[in-house]
């Protein structure tokens, strides 16, 4: 799998007959259809603003895969992590394939091209979050080298809401 830049940092890559590129904001409504699959479900018109949103940042990235009749059967996220605590690195803020898509590489391709960002961004690591539900998630991510480092609670506080 031959990574060429195109763009800056974005990427380009060719899997099997799937090609890995650089998300466009007519790729919204699909990344949308997407992402039911992880159980969001984001209407189109919001993800199209997210979507351009991200594309605006140069500290993050959205890579989509393109079958043969153009129609995006995937995407994943990547983002520059900052801390205090930790030296920068990379987080994959989401990785999906069309189920009837999976296990033909198309996943390790999407997750490839965010590590090629992260290492052109000087990252030293990437990191992904998965639920712990997630199985099939966890046995794909391993099996890319990526290693379990804790569990722990996600907690959120709504700031527009009043109570």
């Amino acid at each position: 799998m031959a990574v060429s830049k195109a763009k800056g940092n974005i990427m380009k890559q060719k899997a099997n007959s799937t090609v890995i590129r650089a998300a466009e904001i007519s790729d919204a409504p699909a990344i949308a259809t997407l992402s039911e699959q992880l159980g969001y479900e984001v209407d189109p018109s919001d993800m199209k603003r997210r979507l351009a949103l991200a594309l605006e940042d140069c500290e993050q990235a959205v890579f989509v895969a393109q079958n043969d009749d153009g129609e995006v059967i995937g995407w994943a996220s990547v983002l520059l992590y900052k801390s205090l605590v930790i030296s920068p690195m990379a987080l994959v803020g989401g990785l999906v394939v069309e189920k009837t898509y999976r296990r033909q590489g198309i996943g390790a391709s999407l997750l490839a091209a965010c590590e090629a960002w992260a290492k052109s961004n000087n990252c030293e690591a990437i990191r992904a979050h998965s639920s712990i539900t997630r199985k099939e998630a966890h046995i794909f991510y391993a099996a890319k080298e990526y290693d379990i480092l804790r569990t722990q609670y996600v907690l959120r506080k709504e700031l527009n809401k009043s109570r």
